[in-house]
Formats: C-alpha cells, sequence, structure tokens
C-alpha cells in the first residue's frame, strides 16, 4: 500500500507542477538580450524637467538578460549573476508602437507576482527590446511618478 501511495504522490508532483514554456508566439522573446542605453527623465515633480542618457560607458556597467524557453529569465551586470525570474505574461499583443514598427506591446509578471515592483513592461521589435521604468535601471518608491527610465536593448 505505501508503494502505490508513493507512486501516486510522485505522479501528482510530476504533473502539476506549472509549465511556463515560451511558446509560439512568444518565443521571439527567447535570447540574450544586451544594454544598450537607458533615456532618464526627471524632476517633473520639483517643476525643472531634465534628461540625460545613461549608457554603459558613462555608468561603467553592462548589463544582460537571458531568457530561455523554459519559462526563465536571467538577469546580470557585467558578466555576474543576478537574480532568476519566471516569466509568466499578463500581456502580448502586436501592433504599432512609439518608436518601433510592428512591434509587439508586452507585460510579464514575474514569478507570477502581479504586485512585484518589477513588473516588465515593453515592446519588442525584430531585434530590439524596449523596457519601461524596470531592469536595469527603475524608479524607486520615493521618486514614483515623478521620473522614467526608458531601457534599450539589442538582441546578442
Amino acid at each position: 500500500m505505501r508503494t502505490k501511495l508513493l507512486i501516486v504522490v510522485a505522479i501528482l508532483l510530476v504533473f502539476s507542477c506549472k509549465k511556463d514554456r515560451i511558446e509560439d508566439e512568444y518565443s521571439n522573446l527567447v535570447g540574450t538580450w544586451k544594454w544598450i542605453q537607458t533615456n532618464h527623465t526627471y524632476g517633473w515633480c520639483d517643476n525643472w524637467e531634465q534628461s540625460e542618457t545613461l549608457t554603459p560607458e558613462n555608468q561603467a556597467a553592462n548589463f544582460t538578460m537571458e531568457i530561455f524557453e523554459k519559462g526563465i529569465i536571467k538577469f546580470y551586470q557585467n558578466n555576474e549573476f543576478l537574480e532568476k525570474d519566471r516569466v509568466v505574461f499578463s500581456k502580448y499583443s502586436g501592433g504599432e508602437c512609439s518608436d518601433f514598427i510592428d512591434c509587439i506591446s508586452f507585460g510579464i509578471n514575474l514569478n507570477n507576482d502581479e504586485e512585484y515592483n518589477g513588473n516588465f513592461n515593453g515592446y519588442l521589435g525584430t531585434d530590439s527590446l524596449l523596457l519601461f521604468g524596470t531592469f536595469p535601471f527603475n524608479v524607486n518608491e520615493k521618486n514614483l511618478g515623478c521620473e522614467s527610465y526608458v531601457n534599450y536593448f539589442v538582441r546578442e
């Protein structure tokens, strides 16, 4: 009897695990993405809006992220591993986007956490990725609504 119970539990564990594979139309996100620049705009709340362009050269840092078919995303700074998360899509739709023609607008809840402060929202072009206020630069809670980061990546 105990053997049967162990077999049933093992089967349930294998088949009940959530599979978040990135398939079909989502697969164009799979790959390695290299950060090339970030447009940072700030000072709105103080009535003196300013902007700056952050680059690997002026930040002395390189950022990359890898998105795997298995539904995993990994983040790196200067080739050192930072974090690993699970990819769960909240939105994925085609259309024309502001900086790209015929791009995909997407939203990802990292680790399926809708409240996660770093939810991924952006646009995907053929070989370009634009992320709003998330990796590698994002708005902290103190400046929420008073600044923005638009992060640009290219496919490696």
